[in-house]
Formats: C-alpha cells, structure tokens, sequence
C-alpha cells in the first residue's frame, strides 16, 4: 500500500495501495461502513497537506539519523528488496527514538510495516505474527497524522484500521477505519481514490456493490487526471501524455522518482479488476494503456502485464477463483500479487 502527490493518484496506490493486500484472508467490513460518496473527487479539506510528506514537513532541523533512515528506506523501497525490511526498521525506529517528534520518519515506519504487509507472499511461510504489523503501523502512521496532517499517510491509517477492526472482529473499528479512509479521499482524491479498489478488488466478489463502487472510483481516478470525462469504451491513454506534470495536485497522476512505474500500475492494477468483473474486453485496452507510457520497455513487470493481454478472456474465471483452487484455476489479482507495490515502485 506507497506514491507521491500528485492530484491524480493514478497510482496512489502506490503505497496506499500496495498497504491492504494482506487483507485477503479476511472477510470484509459490513455494507453500512462502506458508504464511500462516488463523487468525492468534487470536495477538498482545507486542512490536509496535497504535497508529498517528504516536501511538506514542519520547518524543523532532522536529525541526520532521519535523513539516513529515510534515504535507506527509499533505497529497498525503490529496488524491490523486501529482504531489507527489518533493517529498514532498525533505522527508523532508531532514528525515531532520537526524535519522537518528526513525523515523517513515523509515517515511514508505518509505511514499512504495510510494505511487510502487502508483500507477504514472497515469503516461504508466512508467520501469524505478521499480523503484529498490523498495530505498530497503525500506531505510528496515527502518531504521524497527529504531528502533521496529511492525506498521503492518513490514507494508509485508514486502510490499516480497517484491517485491524476485522482482524478483531471489532465493527466499531472497522467503521472507523472507513471514515478515516473517506476522510482521505476527500482530502486528495487524486491520490486516494485507488485505495479502495486496491484494497478490496482481492476481497470482494466483482458482483458486490463494494466491488462496484470501488472500480467506479478507478474509472473517476483516470479522469481526475486526465482532466475531462474519457470514452470508457475506447479508453486510450495516448492523447493525454503532453499533460505531464510535476507540479501541484496532479503530479501523483505520473510516474516519478519515488513511482517510477506509477502509470504502468495503475492501468495494471484496474485491468485486473475489469477482468475479474468479466469485462476482459475494456480491460485489454486499459491494459495496453501501459505500452504508451515513456519507460515501458524499462518495466520490470511488463511481462506479466503482456500476458495477461494475452490471457485476458482466460482471467476472468481464474481471478474468481477460490485461492485453494477447489473452484478451478486460480490467478491472484495485482493487489494478491507478490510485486503488489514493486510495481509502481521499482526501478
């Protein structure tokens, strides 16, 4: 569930996304806690920074433990090494013993810990404990959207208390996590109207009203970007390159330096959920959107995009299929995949 801010989170997921993948063995929150307005891209809070974290933080002197620690969690975040994971911790938790009060380095350490998260089938065997990630992030993205408010990691707070509440079966935390999520959209929606589709396209059954709703918003996400209302039958990305920007609200929208696949993600990550809702047609063309984008051939996971071009039609059952393969054929979604945030944010 991790990306930067740009108005059109076209891959807010990018981190945000990339967060929840773990909740797939999870059955999911009651419908009354999902009302999440289909129009949210027309409010804005005055309250939350639209900046990447990174650029917005209280002008205070880091220490130069911070400054490292960040560095090294971009370094294995950037270059897919989730093997470095614990020792991206050890900074940062050490960095933030030493200032308790930089928020940032508290929003990274919850961000870690989503990483660990999302990522989990790389491992051989995954450990119940894995689940403790699920508390200490929440507790440090809370203690960093306490020191500085902003829609990036509160995202990424919302996600996670979600996931705690139904880890607990505890209703009251569920519906709080969906609040603080809305909340998030609301206050960058470029960033943060893929979080939900990421989240429970692996969850949800494609004939839910949860499920619906959350492929709606990726279909909004593209067009709060692009800036107009697209053809949805004929969704071609290409006319839109020369809207590039790295500034302001929309720079999300792109791929950067901290995303630097973010678009190739995003049409990955919302082909998958139009398959799974067996319009693999549309989703061919969404698919093929990535081609387009400047640093395709760089990609590392631009195969597995071309094959699910290929495969399309063939996904439809295999992403409805039950994980154990007692239903046939099974083929996890992007947001189940191993590479859930390495794909946008891999060099």
């Amino acid at each position: 569930m991790v990306r930067q801010d740009t108005v059109s989170s076209l891959l807010s997921a990018a981190f945000v996304l990339v967060l929840l993948l773990s909740m797939s063995t999870i059955a999911i929150a009651r419908n009354e806690a999902t009302q999440l307005d289909r129009d949210f891209f027309n409010h804005h809070n005055r309250h939350f920074s639209y900046r990447d974290p990174s650029e917005t933080i209280p002008s205070r002197q880091r220490t130069e433990a911070a400054i490292e620690a960040d560095n090294f969690f971009w370094f294995a975040f950037n270059n897919g090494r989730y093997d470095l994971i614990d020792q991206v911790l050890n900074a940062l938790v050490g960095a933030y013993l030493i200032d308790p009060e930089d928020p940032l380095t508290a929003g990274h350490i919850g961000s870690t810990h989503l990483w660990r998260l999302s990522e989990q089938s790389r491992l051989d065997d995954i450990p119940p404990t894995i689940t403790d990630s699920v508390i200490i992030a929440r507790k440090y993205l809370r203690r960093s959207v306490d020191l500085f408010p902003n829609a990036i990691f509160l995202g990424q707070l919302g996600g996670l208390t979600i996931l705690e509440g139904q880890t607990d079966f505890n209703d009251a935390r569920t519906k709080d996590g969906f609040k603080v999520l809305t909340q998030s959209i609301l206050d960058w929606p470029e960033f943060n109207l893929l979080t939900p589709g990421f989240l429970f396209s692996r969850i949800f059954p494609p004939g839910n009203q949860i499920y619906k709703q959350s492929l709606e918003m990726q279909w909004q996400n593209y067009e709060l970007c692009v800036g107009e209302k697209i053809n949805r039958d004929d969704p071609d990305f290409t006319p839109f390159l020369t809207r590039e920007t790295l500034e302001g609200r929309k720079r999300v929208c792109w791929n950067s330096d901290k995303a630097p696949h973010n678009l190739e993600g995003f049409f990955m990550n919302m082909g998958d959920m139009l398959v799974k809702a067996g319009d693999w047609n549309t989703a061919q063309k969404i698919y093929a959107n990535a081609r387009v984008i400047p640093g395709y051939s760089t990609w590392k996971y631009r195969s597995e995009l071309e094959e699910r071009i290929i495969n399309a039609p063939l996904n439809v059952s295999r992403f409805n299929a039950a994980p154990d393969g007692s239903t046939g054929a099974y083929k996890p979604v992007l947001s189940a995949e191993s590479y859930s945030c390495a794909v946008c944010h891999q060099k």
